[in-house]
């Protein structure tokens, strides 16, 4: 009986043992299948997430090209401009410099007037255009102006010319007025060539 109630026992604990062994296996499966369940969650969120800010940093670069296409576009209109706005300060500036005498004569008197000269100062005309001092005085005495004192043939001045009265300058170069007259200058530029509409 020994040796039965021993087989018995060992019958027992063996299937005691398969029986325990088989929860264990079934609670080991059950928490592998929950925890594959789990990182299959957090792998599809973590790839959405990864998804997401991989489609904003797309839009956002997207952005960053569009931006960079408009400031590109921006600049070259921006040098087109003063491109056009330097041209025609050129030809301004050499249609200065390539006036008739009567034409330089009328420049020179207009810009007196505005100037209000007393008649104090001294005429230095461009050197191109030093016979043209009387007639410069003849037309400011038609226009009931004082008459200037002056030397002509300055070939320092190339275009325009100065008024000099007590060591003090007031220069009427093309260079001179351009610069004085450049926001003006540029709008009306501006208005006449690019305008928009």
């Amino acid at each position: 009986m020994a040796a039965n109630s021993i087989e018995s026992v060992i019958s027992k604990l063996t299937a005691d043992t398969e029986k325990k062994a088989a929860e264990i296996l079934a609670q080991a499966n059950a928490e592998a299948a929950r925890i594959t369940a789990r990182n299959k969650d957090e792998t599809a969120r973590e790839t959405e997430a990864i998804l997401k800010a991989a489609e904003e940093e797309a839009k956002a670069a997207g952005e960053i090209v569009a931006s960079g296409i408009k400031i590109s576009k921006r600049d070259a209109a921006i040098k087109d401009r003063q491109e056009g706005i330097s041209r025609v300060k050129d030809k301004a500036a050499e249609k200065l410099r390539n006036l008739s005498d009567d034409e330089y004569i009328g420049f020179v008197c207009a810009n007196i007037k505005k100037s209000g000269a007393d008649g104090s100062e001294q005429l230095l005309l461009a050197g191109k255009y030093a016979q043209c001092l009387q007639g410069v005085n003849d037309r400011l005495k038609g226009m009931s102006l004082p008459e200037l004192s002056g030397y002509t043939g300055d070939q320092k001045i190339e275009d325009g010319f100065k008024l000099v009265k007590s060591n003090m300058e007031s220069d009427f170069s093309a260079v001179s007025l351009i610069r004085d007259n450049q926001y003006q200058i540029e709008k009306i530029i501006i208005q006449s060539l690019f305008a928009t509409g």
